[in-house]
C-alpha cells in the first residue's frame, strides 16, 4: 500500500518517513503560499495508516474543510482533501507502488532536501517543481516554474573615465620687487605710553617719522538722566511677555485635556475590540472541539460539556457535576464506579477529556446493554491501558496485564483526550489523537452487541480514585 499526495506541486508519493510541508526551504514540500507557516504541517506514516499533524501553524490545517487540532495526529482516509493556507491537496491510497516520473509532471517521491555544508548559507532554490508540469489549482497561486533570477554582482563597477581634460595651468602672479612691498605702520605707533611693535621688514626697510601730534586730555561729558518713558516701555514689554506665557499655559492645558480624552476613547475602543476578539476566540475553540477526527464518523450526535447538571447523565454522590466537570469518585479496592448517559448508540466515535486527580484509572463505558453487560476502555495515570468486556459475571480483558503507551500523559491532573470508534465488531482505541490499539469481540468474550448505552467510570485498583471529565462528544456516520 502506498499513499499519494496530489496538489499544485504534482503527485508526491509518501514513503516510510514523515513528509514536512511549509514555506521554509528545508521542507520536503515547499509552498509558495503567504498564508502557510514556515513549518506548517507534516504527514506521518504510522503502521498501516497515515496521520496529518498541524505543527502549531498560524492559520490552521484543514481536512475536508474541518480544522484539526494543533499537535494532535489526524488519521487520513483515501480521497481526503487537505487545505494549508490557500493550497489544497488530495490524499489517495493505492495498493500498487507508484514509480518515479520524468519531467512530464505526474509523480515523485517525497525526499528530504539535500544537505549543505555546515555554517554555509544554503543555495536552495526550493523543491517546488516536484516534476510539476505547470499545474494550477482553482484559486491557487500560479506555480509555473521559472528560471532563477541572476544573482547581482556584489562588486560595483566604476564608470569609464571621460576623455582627457586639458591640463590646468594656474595664473601667474606678477613679479613684485622688494622695493614695491607696502610699508606697514601699526595703529598704535607713536602714541603715548605704547611701545611700537615692528613687524618683520625687508632688508631695505626705513621706518617713517610719525607726523601724529599729541592732543591734550579732554574729560568725557557727564551722562544725562534717563527718561522715564524708557522704563514705561520696558514694563509694558515685560507685561506682554507674562501675558503671553499665561496664554500659552492655558492653550497647552486645553490641548492636554483633549489629548487625554482622545486616549481614553481609544482605550475604550481597544477594550471593546479585545472583548469581541475574545468571544470570537471562544466560538472558534468550541467549533474546533466539536470537530471529528475519526472518519467516517463526522456527524455530531451528542455534545455535553459536563460542567453543569445534565438530565441526560446519572447523578449521585459518586457522580457530581461542577464548573470543573463531571467528577466520579470510588473508594473501594478493585471496584469500578460508572456514570451513564441515557440513550442507545450503534456505530459511533466516542471522545472525552479526562483528568485523574488522584488514584488509578478512568475511561469510557460503551455498548452497555445493562449493568452486567458492557465494554470499557480504561486509561491509567501510570501510562497504561486495557480493553475489557463484562458479560454477566464473566470478565475478559484484551491483555493479562495493562499495556503502556507513550501517547498517554502520565501523572495526576494531566489531561488526556481518550476516544474509541466502534464499527461492526471492531473497536479502535485513541489517546490524544493517536490510534494506540484495536481489537474485535473475538479478542474478548466473543459476545457481540450491535448497540448500547455509553458512560464514564473511575476505577480503584489500589487506592481511592477521583476522575474529572469534560466535553463528552459522540459522532455518527452521515448515512
Amino acid at each position: 500500500m502506498e499513499a499519494v499526495l496530489i496538489g499544485p506541486l504534482g503527485r508526491t508519493v509518501i514513503g516510510p518517513t514523515k513528509v514536512t510541508i511549509g514555506r521554509a526551504p528545508d521542507n520536503m514540500i515547499v509552498l509558495n503560499d503567504p498564508r502557510a507557516s514556515s513549518h506548517h504541517a507534516e504527514i506521518r506514516p504510522e503502521g498501516q495508516q497515515y496521520n496529518l499533524v498541524d505543527l502549531g501553524s498560524t492559520n490552521g490545517t484543514f481536512v475536508n474543510e474541518q480544522q484539526i487540532y494543533s499537535g494532535v495526529p489526524r488519521p487520513l482516509q483515501s480521497r481526503d482533501t487537505i487545505r494549508i493556507g490557500e493550497t489544497k491537496f488530495a490524499f489517495e491510497v493505492s495498493t500498487a507502488p507508484q514509480g518515479f516520473a520524468t519531467s512530464d509532471g505526474s509523480t515523485v517521491r517525497a525526499t528530504p532536501p539535500p544537505l549543505v555544508n555546515p555554517g554555509a548559507t544554503p543555495n536552495f532554490a526550493g523543491n517546488t517543481g516536484y516534476g510539476m508540469d505547470n499545474i494550477i489549482y482553482g484559486n491557487q497561486l500560479d506555480y509555473q516554474e521559472k528560471a532563477p533570477a541572476q544573482t547581482p554582482s556584489l562588486t560595483s563597477s566604476r564608470p569609464p573615465y571621460p576623455g582627457q581634460q586639458p591640463s590646468y595651468t594656474p595664473p601667474q602672479s606678477p613679479y613684485v620687487s622688494e622695493t614695491q612691498l607696502p610699508v606697514y605702520i601699526p595703529s598704535s605707533y607713536g602714541q603715548s605710553g605704547q611701545r611700537p611693535v615692528n613687524p618683520p621688514q625687508p632688508s631695505n626697510y626705513m621706518p617713517l617719522q610719525s607726523s601724529v601730534q599729541q592732543q591734550p586730555y579732554t574729560p568725557p561729558p557727564q551722562q544725562q538722566k534717563r527718561s522715564p518713558v524708557r522704563a514705561i516701555v520696558l514694563a509694558v514689554i515685560a507685561l506682554v511677555i507674562i501675558l503671553a506665557g499665561v496664554g500659552s499655559f492655558f492653550i497647552y492645558h486645553t490641548n492636554q485635556v483633549a489629548q487625554n480624552n482622545s486616549h481614553a476613547t481609544a482605550t475604550a475602543l481597544t477594550q471593546q475590540n479585545a472583548t469581541t476578539t475574545a468571544f470570537a476566540s471562544v466560538n472558534l475553540t468550541a467549533t474546533a472541539i466539536a470537530t471529528s477526527h475519526y472518519p467516517p464518523f463526522t456527524v455530531l450526535a451528542s455534545n455535553d460539556s459536563l460542567t453543569s447538571d445534565n438530565s441526560d447523565w446519572s447523578s449521585s454522590s459518586s457522580c457530581q457535576f461542577s464548573s470543573a466537570g463531571l467528577q466520579i469518585s470510588v473508594a473501594q479496592a478493585a471496584s469500578i464506579q460508572n456514570c451513564y448517559k441515557s440513550g442507545q448508540f450503534g456505530e459511533i466515535a466516542y471522545q472525552v477529556t479526562m483528568s485523574i486527580t488522584q488514584g488509578d484509572c478512568g475511561g469510557l463505558n460503551f455498548r452497555r446493554a445493562d449493568n452486567q453487560n458492557y465494554i470499557i476502555f480504561e486509561v491509567c495515570q501510570n501510562g497504561t491501558y486495557d480493553l475489557s468486556q463484562q458479560v454477566g459475571s464473566q470478565w475478559k480483558s484484551l491483555y493479562s496485564t495493562n499495556h503502556s503507551s507513550s501517547a498517554i500523559k502520565q501523572g495526576s491532573n494531566q489531561q488526556n483526550v481518550i476516544a474509541v470508534t466502534i464499527q461492526g465488531d471492531t473497536v479502535n482505541m485513541y489517546v490524544n489523537g493517536k490510534n494506540i490499539d484495536s481489537a474485535t469481540n473475538a479478542n474478548l468474550t466473543g459476545k457481540t452487541f450491535s448497540k448500547g448505552g455509553i458512560g464514564l467510570f473511575a476505577e480503584d485498583v489500589s487506592g481511592p480514585t477521583t476522575v474529572i471529565y469534560t466535553n463528552a462528544l459522540v459522532w455518527t456516520t452521515s448515512s
